[in-house]
């Protein structure tokens, strides 16, 4: 539940700025936020979990010793930071495929049951009672009116 808004800390900078931030002394860095749940910080690495110019989060590591993280430790970040960026987006793309797959599936199901309909009456009782269900919605309704070719109208509610 800890949180930080963008630009402040050094969390804040990495995801505002899109680039790793490391601290060697927090107790000389102006702007840094001590988290209460780290009280013995004493030097900090925070890099962003990026694609491309989009920040998804940043990896923040505390060290309780003074030039306890270094250059090394900034590039094994980055990897890892590379690496959590690319199973997020192979994740979401999944996520995306399958509610795609899920919504055609539904679409082909409704649409096999309204071309098994004998009557136009039951194409649109079909129609209804199935994109309401698809739709949750407790209550569904549909106003049809056509034209007939002596100019008068035909209404059915």
């Amino acid at each position: 539940g800890h949180k930080i808004p963008n630009g402040r800390g050094l969390v804040g900078r990495a995801a505002s700025t899109n680039t790793p931030i490391l601290v060697p002394d927090v107790t000389k860095e102006e702007g840094w936020l001590p988290n209460p749940l780290l009280p013995e910080t004493r030097s900090e690495a925070a890099v962003p979990i990026a694609l491309g110019d989009q920040v998804l989060g940043v990896l923040d590591v505390q060290q309780n010793v003074v030039n306890g993280l270094g250059e090394d430790d900034i590039s094994l970040l980055q990897s890892l930071a590379g690496q959590v960026a690319i199973s997020l987006q192979t994740a979401r793309t999944f996520e995306e495929a399958t509610a795609k797959a899920e919504r055609e599936a539904l679409i082909n199901t409704i649409g096999q049951k309204i071309q098994r309909a004998p009557t136009v009456e039951d194409t649109l009782k079909i129609a209804i009672r199935e994109l309401g269900s698809a739709l949750g919605a407790s209550r569904v309704g549909a106003n049809i009116s056509a034209h007939r070719p002596n100019g008068n109208t035909i209404e059915n509610n």
